[in-house]
């Protein structure tokens, strides 16, 4: 006789709570990307490439998902058939195989942004030993999870073979859980180590550290999704096993968004720039002599747009090098040198043709005099 409620299904609040979250991730990514290729032009990176990746296998996993919903997430195991039971546990082993990653992925791409803002050894020392940290826990994690069992149709199907116990793959995924939280407050609490000695109003400063912080969330919910850990020797996988999945949905989406937080601002400040008819570049360009910025960190962050070609005004300034004569004394050649200068923070009506200046040297003959193109200093 089957139990009241068996037939319930938690199958419409997971599709809502999936879709609500990749959309969301979805649109955070887009907006960093036409900030980075649009807003401030060849400032696309590395970190931008692995985010995209990121969430590209994380679309890949919700595919995996949806099937999973399909064919019986949410419901009870005793009124599923076998074929569908068996088909629930073969999406299911894929989804955890990619989850990770992911996870892994986006962390990374917030550690190679976190890079470019750093400029103190130390600090990038502790990067770069993060991702190697995390290429060196997730990399043999994705391989355990997908290779467990011999012949690999062995999870998910009654066939001869052999797997791992899951006991041991219950240990893993803990120790995962706790390497991913770790992970997630060191990213968070990075950026205040990092802009603790740039030179900017402590109001911005502590609104970029909290902009910047939101990995937080995401160590919490990979510390919910290690206490569900457990859930993985349930025979009821498919109704038990509904808050894991979702917390894995949450936690790698909402790390996505995290890693495009900071880009949110300049994309919106364009974006209401273009609807009350302001000039967005100006808008996104703080002017120097208002704000003393460390200038490495805010070259990264915000490139000069005042060029007509709306990419980084370029100067070049022909400069007349007289060469001198060591044995005369004198002048035996003038050469022309083209030097490609970078303006940062400077008007159209600035990048004009420097002005001549005359230079006195002593030729064989006597003094004279020669003309030298001004080489604009301000770079």
């Amino acid at each position: 006789m089957e139990h009241q409620g068996e037939h319930q299904t938690l199958a419409p609040v997971f599709i809502a709570v999936d879709t609500i979250c990749f959309t969301l991730s979805t649109a955070a990514i887009l907006a960093r990307l036409v900030t980075r290729i649009h807003i401030i032009p060849r400032s696309f990176g590395m970190d931008d490439a692995t985010i995209l990746l990121a969430q590209t296998i994380t679309a890949i996993r919700k595919g995996f998902v949806a099937s999973e919903i399909t064919v019986g997430l949410g419901q009870h195991r005793s009124i599923l058939s076998t074929e569908r039971y068996r088909n629930y546990l073969e999406y299911d082993y894929l989804d955890k195989a990619l989850f990770f990653v992911a996870l892994a992925v986006c962390k990374i791409s917030i550690c190679l942004f976190l890079l470019r803002l750093s400029q103190m050894n130390r600090l990038r020392h502790v990067l770069y030993g993060l991702m190697i940290f995390l290429i060196l826990t997730h990399v043999p994690l994705f391989l355990m999870l997908l290779l467990q069992c011999q012949p690999l149709r062995k999870a998910w199907e009654d066939v001869p073979g052999k797997c791992l116990s899951i006991e041991f793959v219950k240990n893993v995924i803990i120790a995962q859980g706790v390497f991913s939280f770790t992970t997630d407050f060191v990213c968070a609490a990075f950026p205040a180590a990092l802009l603790w000695d740039v030179k900017i109003k402590r109001r911005d400063k502590v609104g970029l550290c909290i902009l910047m912080g939101v990995g937080v969330i995401t160590g919490v919910i990979a510390i919910i999704r290690t206490a569900f850990a457990p859930q993985v020797k349930s025979n009821d996988r498919t109704w038990v096993g509904v808050p894991s999945t979702m917390t894995r949905c949450f936690e790698v989406n909402i790390g996505i968004i995290a890693a495009c937080t900071p880009m949110m601002k300049p994309f919106f400040r364009y974006i209401i720039a273009r609807i009350t008819g302001k000039d967005p570049h100006a808008i996104l360009r703080p002017a120097a002599e208002q704000r003393s910025f460390h200038s490495s960190w805010f070259s990264r962050l915000w490139p000069s747009r005042s060029s007509p070609d709306k990419s980084q005004v370029v100067q070049k300034d022909i400069v007349r090098l007289a060469t001198l004569d060591n044995e005369t004394g004198g002048v035996s050649r003038a050469t022309d040198i083209t030097l490609n200068l970078p303006l940062q923070g400077t008007k159209d009506s600035e990048c004009l043709e420097p002005p001549l200046r005359q230079e006195t040297f002593d030729f064989p003959g006597g003094l004279q005099t020669a003309d030298v193109k001004s080489v604009n200093d301000r770079v």
